[in-house]
């Protein structure tokens, strides 16, 4: 497919595999129910306005111009298994899943990518992603910075879960602006500016990251949130060479 793309109105039970699409767009709008898999995108991306019940799969960017997926109002939507060269953004939509896929950074601009971007989207589940960002030789200052703005960002988005993810190489790590009663936990920040920044953002939960070699672990200002588990968890410790079981609440690391 090149140039022209793919465009469905109002249809459903829509399905796309084993394309390639070149230097142009699949659009997707009102759709109910669908699937687009094992497709490669090289310089293409995918469009979803108002649409639900879709299933984006094992698809594989070769190439991107920026944003390779963004979702616009859009409910039900899960996004799995794709590698991904380029951002998704999420504009106003819920329910979605993104799940196992892995984004590779761009060789371009300094702290410019941002991998998962969430815009006053809510009630969603961001599982088992990575992020391995790229860093790049400034020849004016002489030194080198990530090609990654922030791994996962929020902004005006509420209620969602992130679990399990893995972000390096980037500016910010996971940032949360304006947004509240997020669930962050067991996800690993390593080799970033800023392992996590939280701006103007209230009763978010943080528990069980790891954080490795970032510059600046956390970053809070204006905000008021949780810094370990609302309820005990039993785990098992190493002390002396003898493993124990406890409970307790569970805090950062």
């Amino acid at each position: 497919i090149n140039n022209s793309g793919i465009l469905c109105e109002c249809e459903s039970n829509v399905t796309v595999i084993n394309g390639v699409v070149t230097l142009s767009q699949m659009y997707f709008d009102c759709v109910s129910k669908g699937k687009i898999e094992h497709v490669k995108f090289d310089l293409g991306d995918i469009y979803l306005k108002e649409s639900k019940s879709i299933e984006i799969s094992n698809n594989t960017w070769i190439d991107s111009q920026g944003i390779s997926i963004t979702l616009e109002g859009c409910t039900d939507v899960i996004i799995k298994n794709n590698t991904i060269r380029g951002s998704l953004t999420l504009l106003g939509s819920q329910k979605i899943e993104i799940i196992n896929n892995t984004f590779i950074g761009q060789p371009i601009e300094p702290c410019l990518e941002i991998a998962i971007d969430l815009r006053e989207s809510s009630d969603n589940t961001i599982y088992g992603n990575t992020y391995t960002g790229i860093w790049i030789y400034d020849s004016n200052t002489q030194q080198y910075y990530p090609s990654g703005l922030f791994g996962i960002y929020l902004e005006n988005s509420n209620r969602n879960k992130l679990l399990n993810n893995e972000i390096e190489g980037t500016c910010g790590g996971i940032k949360l602006y304006s947004s509240t009663e997020n669930i962050i936990f067991r996800n690993k920040l390593k080799d970033n500016i800023n392992g996590t920044t939280v701006i103007d953002s209230i009763n978010n939960v943080f528990y069980l990251n790891d954080f490795v070699n970032n510059t600046v672990n956390v970053y809070s200002k204006n905000s008021t949130n949780i810094w370990n588990s609302t309820t005990v968890i039993a785990y098992t410790y190493n002390k002396f060479n003898v493993h124990r079981a406890s409970r307790k609440l569970l805090g950062r690391f």
